[in-house]
């Protein structure tokens, strides 16, 4: 055990080391201080010393003092530093995060707070499931649309966990919302005024409300509806007497302002209250502070109040008020001493100099001279005494900047300077590859891994996102609907893993017999073999008797096993299941349990394995949890909570097992706070992803909920240049920035502004190492392409012959294609197997409108003894509800779709089909099939015929004529749901879901809806009995749409000829690859 002696010495050294701004902040231990500290200042050697000086000079107990922080890293890192200095006497400082400090106020007077009596936070998944159930019982008609019901769950959650720490409660937020209405009515009567009296003044007038009011008052409306969904969910939590992990600090504060004893025990404690990171803590934490900090201020004692941050490094803040916490403490302490750290010891002048002309483009200030001239200093490197630092970069060189040609290249770049790195001695723990979002480290892992460079996620991976786990859960959810009784459309997909070691080509076969008899999968293994001969007249595909009989038996070891899973624990279930091999296996007592499928032992074998094991084990561990909170917790409970987590992103963390050595950190730049590395690597600096980014805000809260920022006076870019600041600044020796010229499809990106901010303080990337790059680019490229992972599925010749038999029958139609373009493999699945799929409510209500609109019109049809009387709207509304009636619709599913149909059609009949209003045309086909056995559409490409098909919904002939006695017509297509514009159809605009290829067909045929309707007029042409030539073509939208979604659309385009000829070669294309069978190699 260390003397008094020694301990005097350590706290010694440590005080000398200190700069004068450093010992200015540790020795004013009387009164509110705040400390302003940029990155690498030394902030935690500060507060560290701070609590040892006054343990040094003051007489208090260790147990007096009160350190909060952000994390705990940060707490373990200031202790270890206390204790160096002061020895034991540092464990008894009290020193943790908020969330810490209010679970001991909450576990030491439970008698004074609404809940049970050690009960836990809401997990993540359970607070889903609470507001799953309060959003679905809620009548809400903004938060709750019809065909996504939850579709704003995650930001209903999100804006209500702002709003508690914001220390905002229902009631508060009824008050702001009261206000705003206000506000807002205003606006409405003063432009109502000023339209009055341009129209008095002879001037254009609107009769319409401006589209920034009617935003307004949408948001209004959607904030009206949280309201009510903050209330109800803060009841239920009431009635069940549980909490959120954000009422952990409400609940203290609250109880605080209401228990004048319970406060006055806490503020007596703490003579002394340190803050780490004050710029990201929010109201409800300033609030205890605050209270804590108030006794001492009421009897007329200095207010010890320490706090440390950085503006600039403001990221986890609401609405990126950066300076509001800085503003709020100078308004409560008057006499606070201000100190700001000017030296900083992690990065190069460089860095610190781009960091500094980076955010000094931010405009939001804080409005207090002594403050914003702290905010604008320059921090100045205590390196600059160094002349050269490893590797060979000098200080003016440690901002590199890479312009890749492709995106594939800036990938191989950051692979290969790596591996120049890790030659050069740099160990790879002393790297970081920084991103913005998440979903970019899959590229980052796929390419380090080819290159053989262990990395680590700063953050665990999601248990989901692991292959055999999804495999899995696919599995079970099969198990489950069989043993339930159900048609289980992942059965096809199932069958197919490898681990269950089934025959792919008896799979194959056994999927186009159901296609072929239209029922699942499922129902033809409940069949015989004789019958299913008989209904295909003994044409099996080639499935033989002996095959039936092997699949037949894998479906009745699922039932079993879902059996079993009545009988036993979940976990145990679990274990049994995941172990058990395709051998027999004893249980308890020796009774006889069914054989395994060898999941783990195929798993076992994998040659990258280490990843898929801790996945297991933690979803197991997991499970073992949901089990020892509800002992029923059985696979049908674990199916629907995986299932609400991976609708709503909620993540199993895969256990971070800190093994960063020898290892690449991978990290958001959100996660990097806090964090420092040698040599960090900024990933992807192209605009609209640093800095300009498009994103809107689906719940706006008022901007009043602040009350010491005007958020309208931000720069636009404010939050990402702050967050772009971090980045930056995490490096200790060089800072590459990689950003790609063009992305996979071709398309044009350009650098991050971000890089045009920095300046001169970045240089290019030497052009001589471009060059090698670019020189030995194919022998890389080459590289990626054998040192993949992913091991493509081969096919026998059985397998590949099975395939050809089914295209030598296929035509193609406009949806086939579409899929095919988008993903081979679901070609394969649904227009080559045919496997049967229940349908969607969302396309069971467009069948349903479907019928009505066909009905409608077969009645203008004149059969011969005159006109048919058009359908009255409740007549259209009956055929309407009969075909929905048809479809297989859960019970609440009907009813929904079943009002919502009532007032479209409503809608519609009166804007289109109302014979009173509108002259109503009879047209010449309905629901025209194309590609019968009479009436062929053939495209001959070379000596090859390709066959195609398809069904248009109405055809009108024209009154003009092209001459020659050909007549023109009219094709229309019904659409349900919200109206598109043209750009979308044309596939110029909302393109995310599209595949690389189909971004990179003609204009003429890009989008999916034109090539319908290009393909409309293909048929046509083809057709040799079909005297018509179609001229127009058209979208009839059922549903409203417009600003005011009260008007009807109709979206009108003529096909040329350059469509019809750009379709024609890629269905040449298109059908040669699947006559190739490429799809397989795709698969």
């Amino acid at each position: 055990m260390a003397d008094s002696n020694q301990i005097n010495q350590a706290f010694q050294k440590t005080y000398s080391q200190l700069n004068p701004e450093q010992r200015l902040a540790v020795d004013t231990i009387e009164g509110p201080v705040m400390v302003m500290a940029g990155p690498g200042t030394g902030k935690t050697q500060v507060l560290a010393t701070r609590v040892a000086n006054i343990l040094h000079l003051q007489d208090i107990d260790p147990q007096n003092i009160l350190a909060l922080t952000f994390t705990d890293s940060a707490a373990q890192n200031m202790r270890e530093r206390i204790v160096s200095m002061i020895g034991t006497d540092g464990f008894y400082v009290n020193i943790m995060t908020f969330h810490a400090f209010a679970s001991e106020v909450i576990s030491q007077y439970p008698e004074k707070f609404p809940i049970e009596k050690g009960s836990e936070p809401l997990s993540d998944f359970e607070r889903f499931e609470t507001f799953e159930s309060i959003i679905l019982n809620s009548g809400l008609k903004e938060l709750k649309p019809m065909n996504t019901p939850l579709y704003y769950i995650k930001q209903i959650i999100s804006q209500i966990s702002q709003l508690k720490r914001e220390y905002i409660t229902p009631e508060n937020f009824e008050e702001i919302i009261t206000s705003e209405e206000t506000k807002l009515e205003q606006e409405i009567e003063e432009y109502w005024a000023e339209q009055k009296s341009k129209a008095d003044a002879g001037k254009k007038a609107k009769d319409k409300l401006s589209s920034e009011l009617l935003k307004k008052i949408k948001s209004l409306s959607k904030q009206k509806e949280l309201k009510t969904l903050y209330i109800k969910y803060v009841a239920e939590l009431q009635n069940r007497k549980r909490y959120d992990f954000d009422d952990m600090i409400t609940f203290v504060v609250q109880a605080f302002e209401a228990d004048e004893e319970l406060l006055r025990d806490y503020q007596e404690r703490f003579q002394y209250i340190l803050v780490d990171e004050y710029q990201d803590t929010n109201a409800a934490q300033n609030k205890i502070v605050e209270l804590l900090a108030s006794y001492w201020a009421d009897i007329g004692d200095p207010v010890n109040v320490f706090v440390v941050g950085d503006p600039h490094q403001s990221i986890f803040r609401f609405q990126g008020a950066s300076t509001e916490n800085m503003l709020e403490f100078v308004n409560i302490y008057s006499d606070v001493t201000v100190i700001t750290l000017e030296t900083g010891y992690r990065c190069t002048q460089q860095v610190y100099t781009a960091a500094h002309e980076l955010i000094g483009n931010n405009t939001l200030n804080f409005g207090n001279t002594a403050l914003d001239n702290a905010l604008v200093r320059k921090l100045k490197s205590a390196k600059d005494s160094l002349a050269q630092t490893d590797f060979g970069t000098s200080h003016d060189n440690s901002i590199k900047v890479y312009a890749a040609e492709s995106e594939t290249l800036e990938l191989l770049f950051l692979a290969e300077e790596i591996k120049k790195l890790q030659k050069n001695g740099v160990a790879l723990e002393d790297i970081a590859v920084l991103y913005r979002n998440n979903k970019e480290a899959t590229l980052i892992k796929e390419i380090l891994e080819k290159w053989n460079i262990g990395y680590e996620l700063a953050v665990g991976g999601n248990v989901f996102e692991d292959l055999m786990i999804q495999q899995l859960i696919n599995f079970f959810k099969v198990l489950k609907d069989l043993g339930t009784g159900r048609d289980s459309e992942d059965l096809f997909t199932v069958m197919q893993y490898s681990w269950l070691n089934l025959e792919i080509i008896d799979v194959y076969k056994l999927a186009r017999i159901a296609g072929k008899l239209r029922v699942s999968i499922g129902i033809v293994l409940e069949k015989s073999y004789t019958e299913i001969q008989r209904s295909l007249d003994g044409d099996t595909y080639g499935l033989t008797k002996e095959s039936f009989e092997k699949l037949l038996a894998f479906k009745n070891k699922l039932l079993n096993w879902y059996r079993l899973s009545n009988n036993l624990l979940f976990h145990e279930w679990f274990s049994l299941i995941i172990n058990a091999d395709n051998s027999e296996i004893s249980g308890a007592k020796e009774k006889p349990k069914p054989n395994g499928f060898s999941f783990m032992q195929y798993v076992l074998a994998q040659p990258v394995k280490t990843d898929h094991l801790y996945a297991i084990n933690s979803l197991f561990s997991e499970i073992k949890k949901f089990v020892n909170r509800k002992r029923d917790f059985n696979l049908d409970a674990f199916l629907n909570t995986v299932q609400i987590m991976n609708e709503h992103g909620v993540s199993i963390k895969i256990e971070d097992l800190n093994i960063s050595k020898d290892r690449v950190s991978l990290a958001t730049a959100h996660g990097s706070k806090g964090k420092e590395w040698q040599y960090v690597f900024i990933f992807s600096c192209v605009d609209k992803k640093w800095g300009n980014q498009r994103t809107r805000e689906l719940i706006p809260l008022p901007d009043s909920i602040l009350t010491n920022t005007d958020v309208e006076k931000k720069e636009k870019n404010e939050d990402e240049r702050r967050l772009f600041y971090v980045a930056l600044t995490r490096s200790i020796k060089c800072t590459y920035l990689l950003w790609s010229k063009t992305k996979v499809n071709g398309k044009q990106m350009m650098n991050s502004m971000f890089i045009n901010e920095i300046g001169d303080n970045a240089k290019p990337v030497s052009e001589k190492d471009s060059k090698a790059l670019l020189q030995k680019s194919e022998t890389l490229l080459e590289k990626i392409l054998t040192t993949s992972k992913v091991q493509t599925k081969i096919y026998t010749d059985d397998e590949r012959e099975f395939f050809r038999h089914l295209v030598m029958e296929f035509k193609l139609s406009v949806t086939a294609l579409n899929t095919y373009l988008l993903d081979p493999h679901e070609f394969m699945i649904n227009s080559l197997l045919h496997v049967p799929r229940a349908k969607s409510p969302i396309l069971a209500f467009g069948t349903a409108a479907h019928a009505a609109m066909e009905s409608f019109y077969f009645n203008l049809i004149n059969d011969g003894s005159g006109s048919h009387k058009p359908f009255s709207k409740s007549q259209l509304f009956q055929v309407f509800d009969s075909a929905l009636k048809r479809e297989q619709l859960q019970e609440n599913d009907y009813i929904e779709r079943k009002k919502h149909g009532k007032e479209v059609l409503d809608f519609y009949y009166d804007q289109v089909l109302d014979p009173a209003s509108h002259e109503l045309k009879s047209p010449l086909f309905l629901e025209k099939f194309f590609g019968g056995k009479l009436n062929k559409a053939v495209l001959l490409d070379g000596q090859e015929e390709i066959r195609l098909s398809g069904r248009i919904d109405r055809v009108e002939l024209l009154d003009d004529f092209k001459g020659a006695g050909i007549k023109t017509i009219r094709v229309i297509d019904y659409k349900t749901g919200k109206p598109k514009t043209d750009n979308i159809i044309n596939g110029l605009s909302s393109t995310e879901d599209y595949s690389d290829r189909e971004k990179e067909l003609p204009e003429t045929i890009r989008g999916r809806y034109q090539r319908q309707l290009v393909f409309y007029k293909l048929l046509a042409e083809l057709d040799t009995t079909f005297p018509y030539s179609v001229t127009q073509a058209e979208f009839d939208f059922i549903e409203p749409g417009g600003v005011h979604q009260d008007q009807h659309i109709v979206r009108s385009f003529t096909i040329t000829d350059k469509a019809v000829e750009d379709l024609k070669t890629l269905i040449k294309e298109v059908m040669s690859e699947i006559r190739e069978l490429k799809f397989l190699e795709k698969n």
